[in-house]
C-alpha cells in the first residue's frame, strides 16, 4: 500500500494529467471541420476514455487492496459526471439534433446501465 501513495507515483500521476491537459489544450468542439463520431466503441458508450479511467482507477485500488483507493475512485465519479454533462452541453449546441439522436441510442458511461 505504501507504493500506491509514494511521492514517485504522485509525481508520475500528476505529470501524466499535466501532459494530457497540454496535449488537448488546442481542441475545441466548435472548431470548424469537426464531425460527430458515432461508430465503433462510440456506438456503445459516449465516453469510453472516462470509462477506461474509472476501470483502471478501481482496478489499481482493488489490486493493492486499498480501501482508501476505492474511496478515492468513488469520489472521482461526481466531478467526472459533471464534466461529462458540461461536454454534452457543448456538443448539443455544436451538433444539434444529430447529437440528440445519438444521446437516445447510446449510454453515457456504462453500456446498458448509465
Amino acid at each position: 500500500m505504501a507504493l500506491l501513495f509514494s511521492p514517485a507515483v504522485a509525481r508520475c500521476g500528476s505529470g501524466r494529467y499535466l501532459c494530457s491537459a497540454i496535449a488537448s489544450a488546442g481542441w475545441s468542439p466548435s472548431s470548424p471541420g469537426h464531425t460527430l463520431v458515432t461508430d465503433g466503441i462510440f456506438g456503445v458508450v459516449r465516453n469510453p476514455s472516462y470509462l477506461g479511467m474509472l476501470i483502471l482507477t478501481f482496478g489499481w485500488a482493488l489490486a493493492f487492496r486499498s480501501w482508501v483507493g476505492v474511496l478515492l475512485a468513488v469520489l472521482l465519479i461526481p466531478p467526472l459526471v459533471a464534466r461529462i454533462r458540461a461536454e454534452e452541453g457543448l456538443l448539443r449546441t455544436q451538433f444539434g439534433d444529430e447529437y440528440k439522436a445519438y444521446l437516445s441510442r447510446t449510454s453515457r458511461l456504462i453500456p446498458g446501465v448509465y
